[in-house]
């Protein structure tokens, strides 16, 4: 890391305390802790993930082979045991159903209740992608009007360098020749500076308008995304299925099952809540399980990013990543795009040396050893190249304040920049992922409870 970096990454730490949230702060001290140099890495950090990956999805399999047991005893019980303890079961919940079935409602509502508090979280996650593509956005149309002033430059000098070139002299001695191709010359070094930058910001540009349109809108409309971009289609409709879908098929056979009790209808009772139990018992809760092990990773390494800071973070890590980093600083340091400007402001300077050139063309000419100064200037189309060319520093210079505003100061991109990372993903894209898994763990207890009581409600209901 060069030593501009380093000063860089130390530069003002206070700012990414915008960062540490307390969700932020409470993730972090769940996870590994990674270093500011560790974290993205595969080695520890990547590994310190995958062990609390398999640690948590260690738990919930044995919470799981611990049902699958509990249900064996039962079910041996019934089916292999005569004993007169084994009745124990309907001995002890015989006419009891009311009171289970007041339990089953009451667990199958925390459950719900589980499920409907996901919009808190998907809410905060479509905010977060909301603010993340807006500033996106924002960056797309301040690129836009950098190329848009970058065109104008390249139209002017291109109009100066037709003027120059059609300066017609009637007598053209070797100074004058030279002056003109010097002049041409420094033309063509400022139009290849300008035109280094084009496809840097082409590039720039598309990117940013492509990842909008993927976060945002989808203006083809082509299906399944009905008009919206993938991520927020997959946000508002394929998230939310998913993660509802290991519980909503257990309320729904539970619930028939219950109405069933009610009206002493004993088979269709036991088998819409013995298939309930299998769903939930089985693909269910592993499902739940998935998602929630995903989604608390994702949290915790998002988490560990803003507690670490994004400026140093993206400061420390790949190539590219120092231009967000520079702005997220607060600008201290040196300017990653400094040289570039500057290289334009110089090439832009430069153009003083074209007008001492035309200022410069001689009013008499020499044929022969004879000097001739005709009434008539010996070159035509002077005053109108230098016109064009005055013309052309006026824009140049208002192009190069810009681009010294724009990309040198903080003015423009640094509030940008900031929004997308502290309020679009260190507030409500980790407090997104907080809540969504916190509701799939809610709602796993519940239905765990629910199951181990399930077998106690049956016997209750027969």
């Amino acid at each position: 890391m060069t030593p501009s970096l380093r000063r860089l990454q130390a530069a003002l730490e206070s700012t990414d305390d915008e960062a540490k949230t307390d969700t932020v702060e409470l993730l972090w001290e769940m996870g590994p802790k990674p270093s500011v140099d560790e974290w993205g890495e595969r080695k520890p950090y990547g590994q310190d993930l995958a062990e609390l990956a398999v640690v948590c999805t260690g738990v919930g399999l044995a919470l799981l082979i611990f049902y699958a047991l509990y249900r064996c005893c039962l079910s041996f019980r019934a089916c292999c045991c005569k004993d007169k303890c084994c009745t124990c079961v309907e001995t002890k919940t015989k006419g009891k159903g009311a009171a289970f079935r007041l339990v089953l409602m009451f667990l199958l509502l925390g459950t719900l209740c589980s499920l409907l508090a996901y919009s808190r979280g998907q809410r905060l996650i479509v905010d977060a992608v909301f603010s993340v593509a807006k500033s996106v956005e924002r960056v797309s149309k301040v690129i836009g009007s950098l190329q848009a002033i970058l065109q104008s430059c390249t139209s002017s000098v291109a109009d100066v360098t037709r003027k120059i070139t059609s300066i017609e002299c009637a007598v053209a001695d070797q100074q004058t020749t030279d002056l003109l191709n010097s002049s041409l010359s420094t033309l063509s070094d400022v139009n290849k500076t300008l035109a280094s930058l084009a496809p840097g910001l082409a590039t720039f540009k598309e990117t940013a308008d492509d990842l909008e349109e993927e976060l945002v809108t989808n203006p083809q409309g082509a299906e399944p995304w009905n008009g919206k971009g993938r991520v927020q289609y997959w946000l508002e409709v394929g998230v939310p299925a998913f993660v509802s879908a290991p519980f909503v098929v257990f309320i729904m056979l539970t619930v028939i099952g219950l109405f069933f009790s009610c009206c002493k209808c004993k088979r269709p009772t036991s088998c819409c809540l013995n298939l309930g139990a299998c769903w939930a018992g089985g693909p269910g809760l592993t499902m739940a399980l998935v998602i929630f092990v995903a989604l608390f990773v994702i949290s915790i390494t998002a988490a560990d990013f803003c507690y670490l800071g994004p400026s140093k973070v993206l400061t420390q890590q790949a190539e590219g990543n120092e231009y967000a980093g520079y702005y997220l600083s607060g600008c201290v340091g040196e300017n990653p795009l400094g040289e570039e400007v500057n290289n334009v402001a110089a090439s832009v300077a430069n153009l003083t040396s074209v007008t001492t050139a035309l200022d410069a063309l001689p009013a008499c000419g020499n044929i022969n050893g004879i000097e001739i100064c005709p009434d008539e200037p010996i070159c035509s189309g002077v005053d109108e190249a230098s016109q064009a060319l005055e013309n052309a520093r006026i824009m140049l210079d208002q192009a190069v304040f810009d681009l010294q505003r724009d990309v040198l100061n903080c003015s423009v991109f640094e509030p940008i920049i900031e929004h997308a990372f502290y309020d679009g993903v260190c507030q409500e894209a980790v407090e997104g992922l907080y809540s969504i898994w916190a509701v799939v763990v809610a709602a796993g207890v519940f239905t765990y409870m629910t199951l181990l009581v399930l077998p106690f409600a049956t016997a209750s209901f027969a």
